[in-house]
């Protein structure tokens, strides 16, 4: 094994295992600097790189992106190369993702059989145009949590704010008092 493939190795190792994203995004630039160098690798290093892009840590989707970052700002200026480039990464692509070529894909299945990513239910349109500054405030933090449980799935309470558990631990204290004093005021 040749000392440049060593270093191919070495620097894809620190790309997927590196222990901070510095380190992984740093080994990544030098993947791409290696790639802009010499076209034999740059084919190998894209190649392996195709995994580290879907990859599901988003630090080691950042460092790759930076390697292609650094490919393609060297690339900018020689078309004959990009189109090169863009032929070997068209080939491994449909070879290995039929799923995602434009060509065989159902539509009609995709649109039978596909969810909303994100659909208002409409209550978020449903307010007095005459607020007060107390209703104004009580309307966004409904809105908030309206968002909040569409974005996430889910349907009870996502967050509380300050205001509600001050109010949990204030009223019996005030219920309390009012109590009391309407008892003292009776007597």
């Amino acid at each position: 094994m040749s000392a440049q493939a060593t270093r191919l190795e070495s620097l894809f190792l620190l790309v997927r295992d590196g222990s901070s994203a510095q380190i992984r995004e740093n080994a990544a630039e030098k993947l791409g600097e290696v790639a802009v160098r010499s076209s034999e690798a740059c084919a190998s290093i894209l190649q392996q790189l195709r995994p580290l892009i879907v990859d599901k840590e988003w630090d080691i989707r950042v460092a790759a992106s930076k390697c292609l970052d650094v490919v393609a700002r060297s690339l900018r200026h020689e078309r004959e190369n990009v189109a090169d480039l863009f032929a070997l990464v068209s080939r491994t692509l449909e070879a290995s993702c039929t799923a995602l070529n434009l060509q065989t894909v159902d539509i009609n299945a995709v649109v039978r059989e596909g969810a909303p990513l994100l659909r208002s239910g409409g209550e978020e349109y449903q307010y007095a145009t005459n607020l007060t500054e107390e209703e104004r405030r009580i309307h966004a933090v409904k809105q908030r949590r309206l968002l909040l449980r569409r974005l996430s799935g889910a349907g009870g309470p996502i967050w509380k704010t300050r205001e509600d558990s001050l109010t949990k631990q204030l009223l019996p204290r005030l219920n309390q008092d009012r109590m009391c004093g309407g008892a003292a005021r009776l007597r």
